[in-house]
């Protein structure tokens, strides 16, 4: 079953196979029926309306899940399988990991400590350019699937692509950089003066964030990033991404972000743009108090 779900979402319209000289080819031109490569491919690609990749999210979630795919394979004694879904989740990774003007989805630039920073593009909408895909939550997952992926191929013994120094990269850039979009960028507008509630997104043509229509839609989305960031945090400590830990814990972007939570819970007001609702609760504390034992 898992097998015949991933040949469909790679065989469909919206899936394309890029090509060591750049071509953009379906996946029949790409595969011999027996899964082999036809010619030598660089990356796998899940298209917009214009042609082009749009969502690291949906890249790193694949790739993850055809990994964990791939780990059970193995347990299976099936290598083959194996094989084949290793060779898939390298070429979903590759578009999340290759610069977007060599037609991936990372934006990288210098940090403040000479270090790489780097955003991960991704967009809900499929009508816009992948610059445009700047939605805080989903750069986030892109981060937190590396690692994932990174600790699993690694406990497995598997000698994939070294995820590493992008996912330095990523929370680099959340910490570290200058040059929008970092999460200071996702700070919205002040509940008290000492909580923050975070835009959903953030538009790179206007330079500004903003919240979805629907406030319980921000109050879920901001618990999320907590949920993200608490991982995302853990992971860096235990690799000892000091200067970017020492900088999240400068700016108190991720403590706004906590406090936010831990006046609503406490019955404060919320924004206008911020609708929690009882059933809300459990998570919100849950997220607070995982950021808080990070002492963020």
């Amino acid at each position: 079953m898992a097998r015949r779900e991933v040949l469909a979402t790679l065989q469909a319209d919206t899936t394309r196979f890029r090509t060591q000289d750049g071509r953009l080819i379906p996946f029949n031109d790409a595969f011999h029926p027996d899964l082999t490569p036809r010619t030598g491919l660089v990356a796998a690609i899940r298209i917009n309306d214009r042609g082009l990749p749009y969502n690291a999210m949906g890249q790193s979630g694949m790739a993850y899940f055809l990994y964990q795919l791939a780990a059970h394979a193995e347990k299976d004694g099936d290598l083959a399988g194996r094989d084949v879904y290793r060779r898939f989740a390298r070429l979903a990774l590759a578009t999340v990991t290759t610069d977007i003007k060599a037609g991936g989805l990372a934006s990288t630039v210098r940090c403040r400590n000479e270090e790489d920073c780097t955003w991960f593009h991704s967009v809900t909408r499929r009508d816009r350019e992948p610059e445009e895909g700047a939605t805080l939550n989903q750069n986030l997952h892109a981060i937190r699937d590396m690692g994932l992926i990174q600790d699993t191929v690694r406990r497995l013994g598997w000698d994939e692509p070294d995820l590493e120094p992008f996912i330095t990269a990523g929370v680099n850039r959340l910490f570290l950089s200058d040059t929008a979009p970092t999460l200071n960028s996702f700070a919205g507008p002040l509940q008290r003066q000492d909580g923050t509630w975070a835009y959903y997104g953030f538009s790179p043509q206007a330079g500004t964030g903003y919240f979805l229509k629907k406030p319980i839609d921000n109050c879920h989305y901001h618990v999320h990033v907590l949920e993200l960031l608490a991982t995302i945090l853990k992971r860096a400590q235990d690799h000892g991404l000091t200067p970017a830990l020492n900088a999240a814990r400068k700016e108190g972007d991720v403590a706004a972000f906590r406090r936010a939570v831990e006046s609503a819970l406490n019955g404060e007001d919320t924004p206008a743009q911020i609708g929690c609702e009882d059933d809300d609760a459990e998570a919100m504390h849950r997220a607070a108090m995982a950021l808080a034992n990070l002492d963020f």
